[in-house]
């Protein structure tokens, strides 16, 4: 019995040519596939799709007050969008000071063709717990998409109202009364009728011993 013989079969000589030729090009376009890909996203992560200004980035709130950031968006990720496709990214902030709430796809909505910038709204605002007077408080902002897309991050500055030197006067008013601790001193009214008073006693008391002689 014999056993099947092994066929090798090679391609044409002149389609192994072509291949070998063609090696350099299509290792090209897979290194530009990559980088292109690559590039899309570093754009998005950079923000090149949707943007964010704020009209004001440093503000003056009060302790357990609500400071209010207004801005407008725009839109170059190359899709309509409506207001509630965004939403805002907040960090490094002391959640116990404070507490961020969006408004625009809450209670501000619109549409936002691609290429086209929102009118001015309400953006988000930042509720404030019980901070220090006088203190200064931090917190970024960035804005996504729906898509993914993501603008660069603003850095916003809260500046607390009042002043932190306030309670040392109370406490140099404290120390003057410490300093009279050391006895009561009479008023010089007090003083005045203590020393009318004893002249009186005293001529009362020669009248009656007058009398009695």
């Amino acid at each position: 019995m014999r056993c099947p013989e092994t066929v090798s079969v090679s391609p044409p000589r002149g389609t192994t040519m072509l291949t070998t030729k063609l090696q350099p090009a299509i290792r090209i376009l897979a290194a530009l596939g990559i980088f292109a890909a690559f590039g899309t996203a570093n754009a998005r992560a950079d923000g090149g799709g949707i943007s964010m200004d704020l009209l004001a980035t440093s503000v003056t709130a009060s302790p357990n007050g609500t400071a209010e950031f207004e801005g407008f968006i725009t839109n170059n990720s190359g899709a309509p969008l409506n207001a509630d496709d965004f939403f805002f990214n907040f960090f490094g902030f002391d959640p116990a000071l404070l507490t961020p709430s969006q408004v625009v796809g809450v209670t501000e909505e619109f549409s936002l063709a691609n290429g086209a910038t929102s009118p001015i709204e309400v953006l988000f605002d930042l509720f404030l717990g019980n901070a220090s007077p006088g203190s200064t408080l931090t917190v970024g902002v960035n804005l996504e998409d729906a898509n993914g897309d993501i603008s660069g991050t603003t850095n916003i500055t809260l500046k607390i109202a009042g002043s932190s030197t306030g309670t040392g006067g109370g406490g140099t008013g404290g120390t003057g009364g410490t300093g009279g601790t050391g006895g009561t001193v009479p008023e010089p009214g007090t003083t005045a009728l203590l020393a009318c008073g004893c002249a009186a006693l005293a001529l009362a008391r020669n009248r009656l011993a007058r009398r009695h002689a």
